[in-house]
């Protein structure tokens, strides 16, 4: 593939990317991102350049992602390393900032099933993709099972002890499948028929 042709590619894969980002923002992340753009004050042109920025950056993740996976079925080291850090920063924020002030507790496992039959399948859903890249770095046994089932755990009593969200014990059964499908795709005849190294990610992060 030629310069030119490599150029439009990573461009029409961006603007495909942005305007992915940009209904996934305005129908499942915004509402998390309030507690933040509350800070500007409302400032309309503040919310619009912090929006924009977020949009850019995650545009340009998934289609840098597009890009290494159609044109080299890999990815660098350095893609990983900053996606992952990238990862990281937003975990911690919808971990412990999204629902500052807030406390509660359900101890229903099921109740992941009932809150997307009721409605709330987008953040159903999002408790389950959130927790995917995790299950990109650890194989899936019982010694790493226990250790994320045990990180959740701590997570979901800090949110309730420090008024930081709900203690949901469905919360952590979505979490934990997550975690499995991350790890379970690692592993999948379809994983290894998209990239041609199909355990590089674990090897370069574990």
């Amino acid at each position: 593939m030629n310069k030119v042709k490599s150029i439009g590619l990573f461009i029409g894969l961006f603007v495909l990317s942005f305007l992915f980002c940009r209904w996934l923002y305005m129908n499942v992340f915004y509402f998390y991102l309030m507690p933040m753009l509350a800070s500007f004050n409302g400032n309309f042109s503040d919310d619009f350049w912090f929006s924009l920025l977020l949009l850019t950056i995650g545009s340009l993740i998934i289609s840098t992602l597009l890009y290494q996976i159609i044109r080299f079925r890999t990815l660098s080291p350095l893609f990983i390393k900053v996606f992952y850090g990238i990862y990281f920063l937003f975990l911690g924020y919808f971990l412990f900032f999204k629902s500052i002030g807030i406390q509660g507790i359900s101890l229903n496992p099921f109740s992941f099933i009932t809150d997307f039959i009721s409605g709330d399948s987008m953040i159903v859903l999002l408790n389950i993709i959130c927790f995917i890249p995790l299950g990109f770095l650890f194989v899936l046994n019982t010694k790493n099972s226990l250790l994320f089932l045990g990180f959740i755990l701590v997570v979901e009593i800090s949110q309730y002890s420090f008024h930081l969200g709900f203690f949901d014990a469905g919360d952590i059964v979505a979490n934990f499948a997550g975690f499995v499908i991350g790890s379970l795709i690692v592993k999948s005849k379809f994983y290894k028929s998209i990239f041609r190294n199909a355990d590089f990610i674990q090897r370069e992060l574990i």
